[in-house]
């Protein structure tokens, strides 16, 4: 299975379905519903902003600044509204999207719920994905460690590094932001739809997500034959990265550290900061 093949199958990722009324992570909502490209728009400094992601690049995230009158106007709370570029109806949203965006829409799924609105493409908003919106919270995932255990033998070798999006982020901004005041907020957007994209997109085994408002950084594992070369799969996920910040992905901070050999290491690398 390559290193991207779960941008292809994104409901194989190894999360635990959520129980009946327990919060959800936006990567768990996103696995769990099979989705591939989706937004969630939040009410902030009276504007709506994409605060979390999967599937778009950051020029899109940027163009997400809307007005609370905007999607007043389009939707009814607590009610499915369906886009569709074959019936024209989708042109108001494509202000939300750049071209290369724009040209992958054939749908658009929105669901209003009191400040947040959930805008999900080529994919209709069923009930599950109804019922699992009100859960979602802000938080990241934490990894199983558990089930690497059993996966750790002499056929294997554990990749760990840790991925910084600091400066890659940091000059993608100031190419593009000229407003200060919103620079935080799309800051913690972009790094949420890196850091999904690693979850969501690739065949990491476990993946930890570090963010303390100034230093934002994921730790992963592969777990992958012995002959697999680091290098090889940096590569790969450069490339997943550059689909969202274009050329700023070579400023990506790739470290590899040494590999686990224990499950005990394994669990050690995950929670260190």
């Amino acid at each position: 299975m390559g290193l991207l093949s779960k941008a292809e199958n994104i409901g194989t990722a190894e999360l635990n379905s959520p129980e009946l009324n327990s919060a959800v992570s936006f990567s768990e909502f996103i696995c769990n519903n099979e989705i591939k490209i989706c937004a969630l728009f939040e009410f902030i400094q009276d504007k709506y902003f994409i605060t979390n992601s999967i599937g778009f690049d950051a020029s899109s995230i940027i163009s997400s600044v809307s007005t609370k009158d905007f999607w007043d106007g389009l939707c009814i709370e607590n009610s499915v509204k369906e886009f569709s570029k074959k019936e024209n109806s989708i042109s108001p949203l494509l202000q939300f999207f750049s071209f290369n965006m724009s040209e992958k829409l054939e749908s658009i799924s929105a669901l209003k719920n009191e400040n947040r609105i959930l805008v999900v493409c080529n994919k209709q908003i069923d009930d599950k994905i109804k019922n699992q919106f009100a859960l979602i919270d802000r938080s990241f995932s934490e990894p199983d460690s558990s089930k690497l255990n059993s996966l750790i033998n002499s056929k294997t070798k554990c990749i760990n590094c840790t991925i910084n999006f600091d400066e890659a982020i940091d000059s993608f901004i100031t190419a593009n932001i000229k407003d200060k005041t919103e620079i935080p907020v799309f800051k913690q957007s972009i790094f949420n739809e890196l850091a999904n994209r690693i979850i969501c997109y690739t065949d990491i085994n476990a993946v930890k997500v570090f963010d303390d408002g100034e230093e934002k950084k994921v730790k992963a594992i592969f777990l992958a034959k012995q002959n697999t070369q680091f290098q090889l799969l940096m590569t790969h996920l450069i490339i997943n990265i550059r689909e969202a910040i274009g050329d700023c992905a070579e400023l990506t901070g790739i470290s590899s550290e040494e590999n686990c050999e224990t499950f005990l290491q394994l669990k050690n690398f995950l929670q260190e900061e």
